[in-house]
């Protein structure tokens, strides 16, 4: 007997559900064709659903030998939100003789009536007549592998909703199994790794949820094994990485016993086609693709010298709102300005990426008057319009009443007015060359009386000239990220390291990502936009880094990034990974320092 006849009850069992699930209870006797040969193998399932099975009692098979049954078997299945439970009696059957056949109704107990399944009329065939159905599968002569078989009824797919994209353009792609087979569990053994893409997760399944969906006119049982956002960061044509399972299938075999098999099966790949913006990009283009809206506001606009005062920029929209970049506002120069507050929350509509992102900016103003605030500035690239397109905010007015103060970061205590009145007041003063010795006195030769005369103007103008180096640095947003990367990337692996203690997994691992993209970024001066494992690596290449620290990077993110989306695929404890990250980050702080 062929494997094909062998594993026919399981797939009937599944056939039957489509057309039944959620629409309440049904007793149904299937067969999966009506016309056999002499000496053929016929399966017939008969499917409770929702409904007891009690007091089961079959027909009488007239006409038929019995080959093997019953075969019960029970499922619960959870299709569109509803769940359905189901049990089955399977029977192989073979004709005694050819003709035309009725199997009569079987017949079960629930909620004390009798319920009956419908009746099967079948038609046999003498051996070696060519009036069998010919579309049946399961007719011919051939053998099909285990493996071939499984193939055909357990797979998984990628989707992506777009081909085509600009630079920083949101693609949706979707990895989806199908089965028509009994799977036990499965892991994910291959990860995408998404190179040349940031990525926003939209659905991460822990369970998978099952909906019945037609994929070439055939019906499947479907469930999304994950959904993310891809955002593109160059040009040209990238591919979407396959995502690779490894399940436990339960598939009946001869003799009506069931085997399990371990089954790795993986989706394909997908490209895209990356086109760069139009080259008419404005200096405040953001970097965001989609659609913004911003709001800019001040908690006050009348306040007291030294008084603080917020200034907030707000921008809402679709898109990954991480690209947008913080603008600098314009201030007079007697306002100190504090490094901003950022925070973010993520939305979707749908499968759209979108989100509102804050920045909040403390002021503190030194002097009284009435200041004017320039309008501040954000360009994004419309993709309804096809265009760049740039919000600005209205000017904001500010007065600031109050006596001036001098700021408190001015480590010489003297603010700029003073030191132009000072520049003013020194003067050189010519008066000939009088002798002023007396005898006996003691007179200081000139090159030292000039240097002892000069050195507190020296020493005024040498710490000035620090300040203003100082200044000038502080000012150097990426000359200070990259000296505190160091730093900022401890405090984030000390929140990674308490997201352990509180076994956290999933918030562990996020957090040890951003401590070391962010200290990659910062260190390497790279927008976090442009920045992935290719791009980091070469990075370092650059300023000559051990190859085998550049190794040991890429294989600590690729664990990280492995145990978000596939946990059960990680041998290594969150303890080794947090060990590694921080000596990761130690080694490549030594070497880039």
């Amino acid at each position: 007997m062929s494997l094909k006849k062998t594993i026919l009850p399981l797939l009937i069992l599944l056939l039957c559900a489509f057309s039944v699930a959620g629409q309440g209870g049904s007793f149904k006797a299937l067969v999966d064709r009506t016309t056999f040969t002499e000496g053929e193998a016929i399966q017939i399932t008969f499917v409770i659903e929702n409904m007891t099975d009690r007091n089961f009692s079959p027909p009488d098979f007239k006409g038929f030998n019995v080959v093997s049954g019953p075969m019960k078997g029970m499922s619960n299945m959870n299709i569109n939100g509803v769940r359905t439970s189901s049990v089955t009696y399977v029977y192989l059957l073979q004709a005694q003789a050819s003709g035309r056949f009725t199997i009569g109704p079987a017949s079960i107990e629930h909620n004390g009536k009798t319920v009956r399944s419908n009746s099967i009329t079948l038609t046999i065939n003498k051996a070696g007549s060519n009036k069998n159905n010919s579309s049946n599968k399961g007719s011919g002569s051939g053998n099909v592998s285990v493996e071939d078989y499984i193939n055909e009824n357990l797979f998984i797919r990628l989707f992506v909703d777009k081909k085509e994209v600009f630079k920083g353009e949101q693609v949706t792609a979707t990895y989806k199994i199908y089965r028509k087979l009994q799977v036990e569990q499965y892991a994910v053994n291959q990860a995408p790794a998404f190179n040349g893409f940031w990525t926003v997760d939209i659905e991460d399944a822990k369970s998978l949820e099952f909906d019945v969906e037609t994929l070439n006119g055939v019906q499947y049982y479907v469930a999304v094994v994950r959904k993310v956002a891809l955002f593109p960061q160059r040009t040209g044509e990238l591919e979407v990485d396959p995502m690779g399972l490894e399940c436990t299938v339960v598939v009946p075999t001869g003799g009506w016993s069931y085997r399990r098999f371990q089954h790795k099966f993986s989706s394909g790949k997908a490209k895209i086609t990356v086109k760069p913006l139009p080259g008419n990009q404005p200096d405040d283009f953001s970097g965001l693709v989609g659609e913004l809206d911003m709001q800019v506001t001040m908690d006050k606009t009348n306040a007291r010298t030294d008084d603080p005062i917020t200034l907030s920029i707000k921008y809402s929209g679709k898109g990954n709102l991480k690209f947008l970049e913080n603008p600098t506002p314009e201030l007079p120069k007697d306002f100190e300005m504090f490094d901003p507050k950022l925070s973010e929350k993520p939305t979707r509509q749908g499968n759209i990426v979108g989100g509102t992102r804050q920045i909040d900016y403390l002021l503190i103003p030194r002097r009284a008057g009435t200041y004017k605030l320039p309008p501040i500035t954000t360009s994004y690239f419309d993709l309804k319009k096809g265009a760049y397109v740039t919000l600005r905010s209205p000017e904001i007015t500010l007065n600031v009443e109050g006596e001036s103060t001098v700021s408190q970061s001015n480590t010489t205590g003297i603010n700029k007015e003073e030191v132009e009145l000072l520049g003013k007041d020194i003067r050189y003063i010519e008066t000939g060359e009088p002798n002023l010795t007396t005898e006996g006195s003691f007179v200081m030769p000139l090159p030292l009386y000039a240097g002892a005369y000069a050195s507190p103007f020296l020493l005024f103008f040498g710490l000035l000239a620090f300040k203003r180096k100082r200044d000038k640095e502080q000012g150097n947003t990426k000359l200070m990220k990259h000296r505190k990367a160091g730093k900022v990337a401890a405090k984030r692996l000390k929140q990674a390291e308490e997201r352990m203690k509180a076994q956290d997994k999933r918030g562990f691992y996020d957090e040890l990502l951003k401590a070391t993209w962010g200290y990659l970024s910062d260190k390497l001066s790279i927008p976090p936009s442009d920045m992935n494992k290719d791009v980091a690596a070469a990075a370092l290449r650059q300023r000559n880094v051990d190859e085998g620290q550049i190794k040991e990077l890429a294989l600590m993110l690729d664990t990280a990034e492995m145990a978000l989306y596939a946990p059960s695929s990680v041998n290594e404890s969150l303890q080794q990974t947090y060990e590694r990250a921080t000596t990761v980050i130690d080694q490549l702080e030594n070497s880039l320092s």
